[in-house]
């Protein structure tokens, strides 16, 4: 993936087992935050599970690693997840010529 590139970059699912209402209130992750959520923020009746969308805007080169957290009101349970994409440079662009003759 290189930098200025935008990417679906699969499902993450959020799980209320718990007995009563969860609101999560965003995502913080490596490399500036470049890892979002579209919705940012929900309510999640208890025993329900939903899955969400994660894009991927890079904006650094190199390696992206680290945790991807949840934010939310849970009083247990994990909100943590493992992340780690490489990141390359933007791609060159080739000039295009264009001889035009009378």
């Amino acid at each position: 993936m290189a930098i200025g590139e935008v990417r679906n970059d699969g499902l993450l699912t959020i799980s209320n087992d718990g007995n009563a209402t969860l609101t999560y209130t965003g995502m913080t992750g490596p490399c500036a935050n470049s890892v979002s959520l579209p919705v940012q923020s929900a309510h999640h009746r208890r025993g329900t599970h939903t899955k969400r969308g994660l894009q991927f805007a890079p904006t650094t080169v190199g390696n992206c690693s680290g945790t991807l957290t949840v934010n939310g009101d849970q009083t247990s349970g994990t909100n943590t997840i493992a992340s780690s994409r490489l990141v390359s440079p933007p791609r060159k662009r080739r000039p295009i010529s264009l001889c035009v003759y009378p």
